[in-house]
């Protein structure tokens, strides 16, 4: 089974300003983009890191927010204006850097029955979210109910009150971290269904066409008889990584993915965990 593992636009910018933060002066602590294309270095031959045009090109147009995201909280507009320009540059040719390590597909190459398939099954996966938006996670009343749908399936209430009501408290503190993922993937609606704009300015709009990407570069190796192992690593919550509060987690729109897709989407430190530690 061969590994793919298409790295957002999340990923690369984090990176890039990772790696010039000393540089620019720019705040961004979370290494592990960097560790992952480390890993991915070590087996260019192998193109497991992979990359798309249309991923290439939302990852430049997303460098100016993710700079403006990682200025100091304390800097003044003159100085915030001044640092955009110093570092603009400096991490564009980061991302261009680091995507020699990634194979990319290209436009040409994704075109077909597979890419209009995967596009299809996506607008059924929105579908589905949104329902589940309006029907249980829309507001503090349906979020209630379900989490008494929950506990009921464990334990009816009249067996015993204090356990059901624990079980209560429990799935009710689960499903509002559902809710924040499945919000943010519903906000993101209007946007990410433009599935042929290749532009975005905040790394965002994109999402449903790099996701049916993947699954067109997935469905084309297995019908040529080449099994893969697809991973997306991100640090998109709403979209492409799960929601992860006080260490609960929720994946319902990850699952979804992995059930209609066959993709993996996860934050990159669980990828490195689950590709690379035998490697």
């Amino acid at each position: 089974m061969r590994l793919k593992i298409l790295l957002d636009s999340t990923i690369m910018i984090a990176a890039s300003i990772y790696n010039t933060r000393d540089k620019t002066g720019l705040v961004e602590n979370r290494s592990d983009a960097t560790d992952l294309i480390n890993e991915l270095k070590k087996h260019v031959n192998e193109k497991i890191g992979i990359t798309t045009q249309t991923l290439y090109a939302e990852s430049m147009n997303a460098v100016e927010k993710g700079i403006n995201d990682a200025m100091p909280k304390t800097l003044s507009n003159f100085d915030r204006v001044k640092t955009l320009r110093q570092s603009i540059n400096v991490c564009e040719d980061e991302v261009y850097r680091l995507s020699k390590y990634l194979y990319q597909y290209t436009s040409e190459y994704l075109k077909g029955k597979e890419l209009q398939d995967a596009k299809d099954e996506i607008e059924k996966l929105s579908k589905y979210i949104k329902v589940r938006h309006e029907t249980v996670y829309k507001d503090e009343n349906s979020q209630r109910k379900e989490a008494e749908r929950r506990a009921n399936l464990e334990i009816k209430q009249q067996q015993n009150k204090q356990l059901w009501y624990v079980l209560f408290k429990k799935y009710l503190e689960q499903i509002r971290i559902e809710s924040k993922q499945v919000k943010k993937f519903v906000s993101k609606e209007p946007n990410a269904k433009k599935f042929d704009s290749k532009k975005s300015k905040d790394g965002n709009s994109g999402d449903k066409r790099i996701l049916a990407e993947s699954a067109a570069i997935k469905h084309k190796h297995e019908k040529n008889k080449e099994p893969i192992d697809f991973y997306i690593a991100s640090y998109d919550t709403g979209f492409f990584s799960a929601q992860i509060v006080n260490g609960k987690k929720s994946d319902v729109v990850t699952k979804e993915i992995k059930k209609r897709f066959g993709i993996v989407c996860e934050h990159p430190r669980e990828i490195i965990r689950q590709c690379f530690s035998d490697r």
